[in-house]
């Protein structure tokens, strides 16, 4: 049975709000890079055997970084980290128990390495100890994978993970890289 939304979080705690307050700028600059490079863009990743199209959404984005903002408003933190108006309070930001948080946000800054033509691998059908995805795009120097899965008649992205706490295959080398406009 799959969780509901929410589980699996708890209220920020002062240490934790000072935590998410010293990656306020990383935030920012990763939601720059979402914004030019990945919302409302078709992202497909061609390898000598697969093709996988990722189809990215503001909502995606506040689930990237592990944190649900002002009951779980995507919306809201989307916007607040594109005019960098970050407010971190108590009551009003959760975080996730496994300690992924952290972690997340360790490497969200890296989204743009995902785009770079022979620095990327797809690997298939990958299970965790937390989730389960169908596809992870990691970058070749193992810093961080963009976890996706299916859903919608598109493949999203679903979570990002930094490679220091996982361990996957080495995949398959990515040849190409196509970006298309949604919108």
């Amino acid at each position: 049975m799959g969780q509901r939304k929410g589980e699996g979080m708890h209220d920020a705690t002062t240490s934790d709000i000072e935590m998410l307050n010293r990656y306020k700028g990383t935030l920012v600059k990763a939601c720059a890079i979402y914004d030019r490079n990945f919302l409302n863009k078709r992202v497909t990743y061609i390898t000598k055997s697969k093709t996988v199209s990722l189809v990215c959404k503001r909502n995606n984005f506040m689930h990237l970084c592990g944190i649900d903002y002002y009951n779980e408003n995507p919306s809201r933190f989307y916007y607040d980290c594109k005019r960098d108006k970050l407010n971190f309070k108590e009551h009003h930001v959760r975080i996730k128990n496994d300690g992924n948080t952290p972690r997340k946000l360790q490497v969200i800054g890296c989204l743009g390495d995902l785009l770079i033509k022979g620095k990327v691998r797809l690997v298939g059908n990958t299970i965790t100890y937390f989730s389960n995805y169908n596809y992870v795009l990691r970058s070749h120097s193992a810093i961080i994978d963009l976890g996706c899965s299916w859903g919608k008649n598109n493949y999203y992205p679903k979570s990002v993970l930094n490679l220091k706490f996982e361990q996957f295959d080495s995949g398959e080398e990515i040849i190409d890289i196509l970006i298309e406009n949604l919108v």
